[in-house]
């Protein structure tokens, strides 16, 4: 049985690119790319929980988008405009810490070597 050398090795990102890809919704457009980030993860990594949490994100995102058109022709100063603000950031800062989580989990896997099948496989 002859071993390959490992070319998934090679394919693990970097803690940069693990880091940059973490840092994406920081840094455009308010943290709007999170769901569609994490259902990236969740569809790369086959997990129906990351699906949930995705469905989840996005449905926060809309019911704030909503909020801030019903909430147009009131004054800035009202408490209903914090709460939003509030759930805006809180999903901003949980999503980003989220994709954290998710860019560290994905460069801890091992990777297994490819070794092909031997006669008797």
């Amino acid at each position: 049985m002859t071993v390959r050398p490992d070319h998934g090795a090679a394919l693990q990102p970097s803690l940069r690119q693990s880091l940059a890809w973490a840092l994406i919704p920081a840094c455009w457009c308010g943290g709007l790319p999170i769901p569609f980030m994490i259902g990236y993860a969740a569809y790369r990594l086959r997990n129906t929980t990351l699906w949930i949490f995705a469905a989840a994100y996005l449905a926060v995102e809309g019911a704030v988008f909503a909020a801030s058109w019903a909430l147009e022709n009131v004054s800035k100063e009202d408490a209903r405009w914090t709460l939003t603000s509030m759930i805006w950031m809180g999903t901003y800062l949980g999503g980003v810490a989220h994709l954290f989580v998710l860019a560290s989990h994905g460069r801890s896997r091992p990777r297994r070597p490819f070794r092909e099948p031997g006669p008797g496989r």
